[in-house]
């Protein structure tokens, strides 16, 4: 699958019961659903935030 491909299928969905219903559409027509999906960052001071906090919880954890 090339990227473009990959890109015509992505979708995003204003509210969580516009993303059910899609997969209640989906799973009714074509019997399965296959869902890939990742965290959305906010911004990049609470990546920064979030990767320290990573760091210090798995030095905690030594």
């Amino acid at each position: 699958m090339t990227v473009a491909l990959k890109n015509e299928k992505i979708k995003f969905f204003r509210s969580e019961e516009s993303f059910c219903r899609y997969l209640d559409w989906l799973a009714q027509n074509k019997g399965y659903v296959l869902v890939e999906t990742s965290p959305l960052l906010k911004s990049r001071a609470e990546s920064a935030s979030r990767s320290s906090l990573l760091q210090s919880q798995a030095e905690r954890n030594r």
